[in-house]
């Protein structure tokens, strides 16, 4: 995953400074309906946090001045990736975020990553944006060569784009989830469940992409 293509540039997103108020920010986020704003240095080169209209809003009914600082409302300062970040420390970083800042190597800003722009990104890395079928596949965890008999099932119909496998701890049952090759025939597809399902893995779901993907 390339954080750098998925990101939003400085230069192109609404942003405040250390120098602007809470009015300000206010402002750009009612006339843009956002629910928060990046809050950077005076210069403009440097992540201090974020500033949420939610608190901009309980500040108006205590009463209280909205001609001070952002600051005086800075959230999520240490909520931030690199353009190197890796796939799963992104997944960590952004959870229920509206968008997580990005920052250069140097520590300089570089823009934002929104979650929607994130979740394009995870259909891509999965090849969930391509035209094919995924299957879910249940296998006990102790089955360590789950994964090796099903890829060579497959293999002999068709190519793996991605595998992904996910365990629930109440059962200790992984659940395998393999996005096979746009060129697999609805026929091919037949073979290789009943195939999959005779070696006693219990095939939960076949899904085709197009009902899955973001519009």
């Amino acid at each position: 995953m390339n954080i750098r293509e998925l990101s939003i540039k400085r230069d192109a997103i609404k942003y405040v400074t250390e120098a602007n108020t809470l009015q300000d920010a206010l402002d750009i986020m009612q006339d843009n309906n956002f629910r928060s704003l990046p809050i950077l240095s005076q210069s403009g080169t440097m992540y201090r946090g974020n500033v949420y209209r939610q608190h901009i809003y309980k500040r108006i009914v205590n009463g209280e001045s909205l001609d001070v600082s952002v600051t005086h409302h800075l959230k999520n300062a240490t909520k931030y990736i690199y353009t190197n970040s890796t796939l799963f420390q992104t997944i960590f970083a952004i959870r229920d975020l509206p968008y997580i800042s990005v920052l250069n190597e140097d520590h300089t800003f570089y823009g934002i990553l929104t979650h929607r722009a994130f979740e394009r990104g995870l259909f891509q890395a999965w090849s969930l944006d391509e035209e094919g079928f995924v299957l879910t596949i249940q296998a006990r965890q102790d089955d360590q060569g789950a994964i090796a008999v099903i890829s060579r099932i497959i293999g002999r119909f068709t190519s793996i784009n991605t595998v992904v496998t996910s365990v629930d701890p109440k059962t200790d049952l992984s659940n395998i989830i393999i996005s096979l090759n746009g060129d697999c025939s609805p026929a091919s597809l037949e073979k290789i469940v009943t195939r999959i399902e005779r070696k006693n893995y219990k095939v939960l779901s076949v899904d085709n992409t197009k009902s899955i993907a973001l519009s």
